[in-house]
């Protein structure tokens, strides 16, 4: 293989792998932007809580949409809730908790704006069907 072969394809290579950019289910990111949002839970006491973390700048100040949609052998739920937020000096911001009865299954979604751009994440909680 010639050296202006191995040069294009390591070219062909490093250039794939720049504009691959994973992303997770509960994280959407931004690659030039520390804007983005997540959906942490934590159990306590039979209950389950959702709550939605907006990231970005320290100072910047933004509106957010918590919804959520599921049920449990205690009934359905569709709830959403929203808002301001302003994102504090560790860059993180909570913009909404919702507790609902742990064992159901819930579809969480989370969308955030800050400066005029959008970022949504999502995440399912719950026994997997």
């Amino acid at each position: 293989m010639s050296t202006f072969t191995k040069l294009g394809l390591a070219v062909l290579i490093t250039g794939l792998g720049a504009a691959y950019y994973p992303v997770s289910e509960t994280e959407a990111h931004e690659p030039d932007s520390a804007n983005t949002c997540a959906i942490s839970t934590a159990s306590s006491a039979g209950s389950i809580s959702l709550i939605g973390i907006a990231k970005g700048k320290p100072g910047e100040s933004g509106q957010y949409r918590l919804a959520v949609i599921g049920g449990s052998s205690g009934g359905t739920t569709s709830t959403s809730q929203g808002g301001a937020f302003d994102i504090s000096s560790n860059g993180e911001a909570q913009t909404g908790v919702v507790r609902l009865a742990n064992g159901g299954i819930y579809n969480v979604r989370l969308q955030i704006e800050i400066g005029g751009e959008t970022y949504k994440c999502s995440k399912r909680v719950g026994d997997q069907i």
